[in-house]
């Protein structure tokens, strides 16, 4: 069963408008559901290991909340970071100065 039945248009930079699996109806997500819920819904597979390096050297992971010793991602912020990363669709390696 794939997350949600229709990906987001990064072209616009809109989130999913299709309703999410009922494990990520979740306003906030652990790591283990944020990891997973960004290889389902953006096809970018961040490992937890990765989120929780991020968390530790202040990089441009996704944004966190903490409720005691959990940590809690945003769906919302997830969304809006993976559509930030994933920038607009190019034609050409030559395009958007990144390699």
């Amino acid at each position: 069963m794939t997350a949600i039945s229709q990906l987001p248009d990064n072209a616009s930079g809109a989130t999913p408008s299709a309703c999410p699996e009922p494990r990520f109806r979740k306003p906030r997500l652990n790591p283990v559901e944020a990891s997973d819920y960004l290889a389902a819904v953006y096809g970018t597979p961040v490992a937890v290991a990765t989120l929780a390096k991020w968390r530790c050297i202040k990089s441009d992971g996704p944004p966190f909340e903490r409720f005691g010793r959990s940590i809690f991602y945003r769906r919302l912020a997830l969304d809006e970071w993976a559509s930030a990363r994933l920038g607009q669709p190019l034609r050409s390696t030559s395009e958007g100065g990144n390699a």
